[in-house]
């Protein structure tokens, strides 16, 4: 949340997900009174503002990607439900940089991947 917060008080554009039934869709927030608690306690956008409806929305943008391991070129293995890789293969053309916040134990040199993950472009660790 506090990443949300700095974003927004700097006066930049944010996005966050929300998914309904197997699709993830991200929302554009102004403030944090925008989001509420959803399924699993996971704070959720309230507002219907959808970017990929959004031409001003382009590459130029940040995705901050989870993800439970990680390796040193790229790969990722997620929490199973394919939300980021189905809307990453979806709008590639309209996602920019895709990093990964991560504990350095969980990054390896090599995690095995399925032929449906995405990459992502880089990982920022506490080390």
């Amino acid at each position: 949340m506090g990443i949300i917060k700095h974003i927004l008080e700097d006066k930049k554009r944010v996005a966050v997900p929300k998914v309904i039934d197997d699709t993830m869709e991200f929302h554009e927030i102004t403030s944090l009174e925008q989001l509420s608690e959803g399924a699993f306690g996971i704070l959720e956008p309230i507002v219907n503002n959808p970017v990929s409806e959004n031409p001003e929305w382009n590459s130029s943008n940040l995705m901050i990607v989870p993800g439970l391991v990680f390796d040193k070129t790229g790969n990722r293995i997620g929490y199973g439900g394919g939300y980021y890789d189905r809307y990453i293969h979806k709008y590639s053309d309209r996602i920019g940089l895709k990093i990964a916040f991560a504990y350095d134990f969980q990054v390896f040199e090599h995690v095995d991947i399925e032929s449906f993950d995405e990459k992502i472009d880089g990982i920022i660790t506490d080390e």
